[in-house]
């Protein structure tokens, strides 16, 4: 898992070699304020743009990949996102393309994203995005960027 601002993308280039690809689509959706939808970049690199309230949560779903590396971009609003090692827990619905669900992991990280900051969320790594900040429900743009596993 990477967390960090999206005037800093760029450092992460040599992690995967789609990612500059990935984050360049990322930075077109936002430069032209692109509307909820799925957006197509090169090799097998997408996106999505969705608009919606953070949802309140005590038992939220965590979510792990395994075909794909999530980049999540808040582009406007707040959110918590809650993140840990799919080791220090188990499945909680078995794995359909692309997704499976795993109950809390014992050992796990609160997040905070807003404008600007992003989470690579990679294989192994349980996330539960689009939580309620302070537990409180505001409206979120995000662009997931969907970055294929190289096997």
């Amino acid at each position: 898992m990477i967390i960090d601002t999206l005037n800093r993308s760029s450092i992460y280039s040599g992690a995967h070699p789609y990612f500059e690809g990935a984050f360049a689509l990322a930075n077109k959706l936002i430069a032209e304020n692109a509307p909820a939808g799925k957006y197509f970049g090169e090799n097998g690199v997408y996106a999505s743009v969705s608009e919606y309230d953070s949802k309140i949560k005590e038992n939220p779903n965590y979510e792990n990949h395994h075909d794909y590396i999530d980049i999540q971009i808040i582009v406007s609003g707040k959110e918590t996102l809650l993140a840990g090692d799919t080791a220090d827990t188990s499945i909680a619905v078995e794995y359909k393309p692309d997704i499976e669900f795993y109950y809390a992991p014992e050992c796990f990280q609160s997040i905070t994203l807003d404008g600007g900051k992003f989470a690579i969320f990679y294989p192994g790594d349980a996330h539960a995005p689009g939580l309620a900040f302070n537990g409180v429900s505001s409206p979120i743009k995000k662009i997931v960027v969907k970055v294929p596993v190289i096997k």
